[in-house]
């Protein structure tokens, strides 16, 4: 969408996981998403599609939270995925667990266990309300 050259991105608010056909759901924004920009700011009515795309999104379906740390089975394998774009934002703060995680055996300054595989593996969701 875009107006006097802004450009302004969303997506969906009825996303689906597990599709081959990666063709926006074009009537998603016409329906859903215009209507609402447009109830919350009147200038959005003025907008136009001009674009989009769909594609695939990291995350799990658990609980769209990151997992990382060591794998449970296989020595030497650290897994750091599933970030849902959050990925530059935290990847400071990972990148710094995951090397105290391998080279001391814990984390010492930042605690990330609640995002361990074993949360996933054991079907326990640790939900956040705000994920994107």
């Amino acid at each position: 969408m875009e107006t006097r050259g802004w450009r302004i991105f969303s997506r969906s608010p009825l996303s689906v996981f597990g599709v081959d056909d990666l063709e926006p759901a074009w009537n998603d924004f016409e329906e859903l998403v215009w209507p609402a920009l447009a109830k919350r700011i009147p200038a959005f009515e003025e907008l136009k599609l001009t674009g989009g795309w769909a594609g695939y999104y990291d995350c799990n379906r658990l609980d769209n939270n990151a997992v990382v740390g060591k794998h449970p089975k296989y020595d030497n394998v650290y897994m750091a995925t599933g970030f849902t774009g959050r990925g530059l934002m935290q990847a400071p703060g990972i990148g710094r667990a995951l090397t105290e995680l391998i080279t001391t055996g814990s984390y010492q300054t930042i605690d990330i266990s609640d995002f361990a595989v074993e949360r996933v593996l054991g079907k326990t969701a640790r939900r956040e309300p705000y994920v994107l």
